[in-house]
């Protein structure tokens, strides 16, 4: 167990020290690796040191424990970006300290028992030999539940689709963690005393009512009930679960049956994203188009349909899109003037608030225009796509607005470091080098480190 999170630990630095997304891809690997490790062991140990006529109780705590960790934990990192500056590295060098005291704690004050002495000890095998009937079953139980599950990002694209403005994602999720943690100890207690298998199946009705509502939901206001009683359903199944667990396994074999268990339930989970992820994959593909053709010219308007997506994409400017290609409805798609960026009902028209027709003033500005006036768009959303468009066509004249715009959204870290992206894909030009001096006056430390690489790097 303490190798375990040593080895999460570990993998800090690599983030802190990362230059590229390959080496950000090592830590997550080296990360999940050292939970992989840690975890079988750990739960072994909880079940050990539990009476048990409170496994529920313990395990619960122990889910309540870790659940608010994820909460604390990125309010903390917030808390030290602000006063590092936005230096992201620091606050990741910084993030070791918690893992090195937890290590240090597991290592002196945390004694499991010792095991009777035998004579002769079999190699480990892995092999199901040990367990009965019940413990079969019950894996088999959780892992077809777990191949209707996926991964909670779909249920947040669901929440963007319907609506859900992605700066509220993050206090949605906050929410959902918060009812996850606070039900689990209470969901523990009733496990304890009214029967884990109740328990057990109450939090699998809640998951079938959950996702329903998610596939009918069509109101932001639901969609916080959705994700407490997500949360909700959490309490009541992750520590119960285990709880159930420890009561039809061999005493011998705990940490070889939460293994197993872990496992199962991991292999499990993969496809089940994998299909979630093809079957949403059309929706997917239009949400995160921020630019469309009105006119079938290719990339004809500013932002003539809008959807709220987390990571917009380049549009292809080669590629007419015709206007039968993609038919949005209100319910996912906000419509703004390119001119004033007044929300409007109708990509067409006079705007109510400027007066400017619309049509007539995308038919006066060039693509690349558009795009570098979509810089000045109060959505963040909206100026990603343009700042990726613009990078993707090499626009020389749009080298000094994105400079201006990475200094006016400054605290925006993750808009800033796409701008210098952009920029490096530019031609060498006296307004690139212009826009390249002025990031240098950036306040945040990695923005002004992604601009040095530049400029350090050879033709």
């Amino acid at each position: 167990m303490a190798a375990g999170y040593a080895i999460s630990t570990l993998s800090r630095p690599l983030v802190a020290l990362a230059s590229g997304w390959h080496q950000v891809l090592g830590s997550r690997f080296m990360d999940r690796f050292g939970k992989g490790v840690r975890t079988a062991p750990r739960d072994a140990i909880i079940s050990e040191s539990a009476d048990r006529r409170f496994l529920g109780r313990a395990f619960g705590f122990h889910r309540s424990m870790d659940t608010m960790g994820a909460v604390v934990g990125p309010a903390l990192a917030f808390f030290f970006l602000g006063i590092f500056s936005n230096d992201y590295r620091k606050v990741f060098w910084l993030s070791m300290v918690p893992g090195i005291l937890a290590v240090l704690l597991i290592v002196f004050f945390i004694a499991e028992k010792k095991a009777r002495a035998v004579e002769h000890v079999d190699r480990p095998k892995l092999t199901l030999r040990h367990f009965d009937g019940r413990f079969r079953w019950f894996l088999l139980v959780v892992t077809i539940f777990a191949l209707g599950n996926s991964s909670d990002v779909f249920l947040v694209l669901r929440a963007q689709q319907v609506g859900m403005p992605p700066v509220t994602i993050p206090l949605v999720y906050l929410f959902f963690n918060l009812v996850y943690s606070l039900t689990s100890v209470i969901a523990g207690v009733a496990a304890d005393r009214f029967g884990r298998k109740r328990i057990i199946i109450s939090g699998f009705l809640l998951f079938t009512l959950v996702y329903y509502g998610f596939a009918t939901v069509g109101h932001t206001r639901v969609i916080w009930l959705l994700f407490g009683l997500y949360g909700l359903f959490m309490g009541l199944t992750e520590g119960v679960q285990k709880a159930f667990l420890t009561t039809i396994i061999p005493a011998d074999f705990k940490a070889t049956a939460f293994g197993v268990y872990n496992t199962a339930i991991g292999l499990a989970m993969f496809p089940a994203s994998l299909v979630w992820g093809m079957a949403l994959g059309p929706y997917l593909a239009r949400s995160h188009i921020l630019f469309r053709d009105d006119d079938g010219s290719g990339g004809n308007g500013t932002v003539s349909g809008f959807h709220h997506a987390t990571r917009p994409q380049p549009i292809n400017v080669n590629a007419p899109m015709s206007e039968g290609s993609w038919t949005p409805t209100r319910s996912t798609v906000q419509f703004f003037c390119p001119n004033c960026f007044h929300e409007v009902g109708s990509p067409h028209g006079k705007c109510p608030a400027c007066g400017v027709d619309m049509d007539t003033w995308q038919r006066r500005h060039s693509y690349t225009e558009r795009l570098i006036h979509a810089l000045n768009h109060p959505i963040s959303e909206v100026r990603m796509g343009a700042i990726i468009s613009l990078g993707h066509q090499k626009a020389v004249s749009a080298a000094v607005p994105l400079a201006q715009c990475a200094m006016r959204h400054a605290k925006d870290i993750v808009q800033g470091l796409e701008i210098v992206r952009s920029l490096s894909k530019l031609p060498n030009s006296p307004e690139r080098n212009k826009a390249l001096a002025m990031l240098r006056q950036h306040p945040a430390r990695a923005i002004q480190e992604a601009v040095f690489k530049i400029a350090t790097a050879p033709d």
